[in-house]
């Protein structure tokens, strides 16, 4: 799943994610619908650069968390702000 590229990317999922719930995200999202989590990972890393021209390693955890939390609830799926908010209690 982390071998997954986002749609309009070049590089995998893995070099975004490396936190346990971002990974835990991607995971659910995948085992919901594999299909579409290049296309929703790329609309949120749309997003997320349209605001954020400058990303910079030193604060890749904030901007993974921003990330995630986008992902996490605008994915496809069934209900998946819950399934988000559920996955964050526990991680």
């Amino acid at each position: 799943m982390s071998y997954i590229i986002p749609k309009g990317y070049s590089y995998q999922i893995a070099s975004y994610v490396k936190s346990n719930l971002g990974k835990a995200t991607v995971l659910d999202h995948h085992v919901n619908r594999p299909n579409n989590v290049s296309k929703y990972f790329g609309i949120v890393l749309d997003s997320f650069f349209s605001k954020n021209l400058n990303t910079c390693g030193a604060l890749h955890n904030t901007y993974e968390k921003e990330i995630i939390d986008y992902y996490g609830v605008n994915r496809d799926g069934t209900d998946m702000p819950t399934r988000y908010m559920e996955l964050k209690k526990k991680l």
